[in-house]
């Protein structure tokens, strides 16, 4: 089952009315607020995820975080880490996982899943308006994540988008003072 348009405007004007008396609420504001310096001075993927994955856990538990990315020259790489582990990264083969369905998704079913996970969330990681990956939280537990955990996944994936596109522009400038000094 996954969230679909009116279900995300729905559930965007739910929580926002829910926002005004809960002091997690603010707390996950202040943490969302933090995050957004942090991911401008992250000098690669795995050490965004990394950051990114451990400031969330805080907003939306989860048993493991995934960032499957479409890298510049084509290629797909799935960052994954569990709470108490180090990211792993590995080569993904079939781009299926992001390219064919980008929309925000409640995963009641977690596909492929050999480690016990039973569902999820998925949401499209963007730079500017071209979907590059996509950000998934994976719980052991059944029926762990609500509309609005979607929004807040949602909100990360912006913050990652934002760091990813900060990292590839970086990535320009020096390619471009490397060759520069060459001339």
């Amino acid at each position: 089952v996954s969230m679909r348009g009116s279900d995300v405007a729905q559930a965007e004007a739910h929580m926002a009315v829910g926002l005004g008396s809960s002091a997690f609420a603010s707390q996950g504001l202040s943490m969302f607020d933090g995050l957004l310096a942090a991911v401008s001075r992250k000098s690669d993927v795995r050490d965004l995820f990394q950051h990114v994955s451990a400031t969330i856990c805080r907003i939306i538990p989860y048993d493991e975080a995934q960032l499957v990315l479409l890298a510049e020259d084509g290629s797909l790489h799935r960052y994954a880490r569990t709470l108490d582990g180090p990211c792993q990264v590995s080569a993904v083969t079939s781009p299926a996982t992001i390219l064919d369905d980008p929309q925000p998704q409640v995963l009641d079913v977690v596909p492929e899943s050999d480690r016990g996970m039973q569902c999820g969330l998925k949401v499209p990681v963007q730079i500017e308006d071209r979907v590059v990956g996509a950000f998934s939280l994976l719980s052991r537990n059944p029926h762990a994540y609500s509309a609005n955990d979607l929004l807040q996944a949602q909100r990360l994936a912006k913050y990652l988008g934002y760091g990813l596109a900060y990292q590839r522009l970086s990535e320009q400038v020096r390619d471009a003072a490397v060759e520069r000094q060459r001339s």
